[in-house]
């Protein structure tokens, strides 16, 4: 059916928001041990104004966020299948219905964090998100 589908994607959605958030902690890293060494408290301001830090913003902000909204739809599906106690198909056959709820589900996931994760460097709202290092 479309929850073992959906279950199945989520899972996967998880994976890459984890492996998002691990690719942020490792550029962040790169950029520290290589480009900046000893010198960045001096160049802190220049870093926390620069695209690349945007970028790896986005990168961490989508990742925790598609995780966690990951999370909560897999827990949802799950509580509703324990209340509901439906018995599982013996054909566990996915239908084309099936997909259409499954990709709906988890395109109402990503887009969610990926709208969450971009709309601090939409201009209207960066005096809202951002701590006034961009003027």
């Amino acid at each position: 059916s479309w929850k073992i589908l959906a279950n199945k994607l989520l899972v996967m959605l998880i994976k890459l928001g984890d492996f998002l958030v691990g690719a942020y902690l490792c550029a962040v890293g790169l950029v520290n041990s290589v480009i900046y060494r000893s010198s960045y408290c001096r160049s802190q301001n220049y870093w926390l104004a620069s695209i690349y830090c945007s970028i790896v913003g986005i990168f961490s902000t989508f990742g925790s966020q598609v995780s966690l909204f990951s999370l909560t739809a897999l827990s949802l599906l799950r509580v509703v299948e324990i209340i509901r106690a439906a018995p599982i198909d013996s054909n566990n056959r996915i239908s084309k219905r099936d997909i259409f709820k499954a990709a709906g589900l988890i395109s109402a996931v990503a887009l969610s964090a990926l709208a969450l994760s971009v709309v601090p460097l939409i201009p209207i709202f960066r005096d809202f998100f951002v701590n006034g290092l961009v003027y």
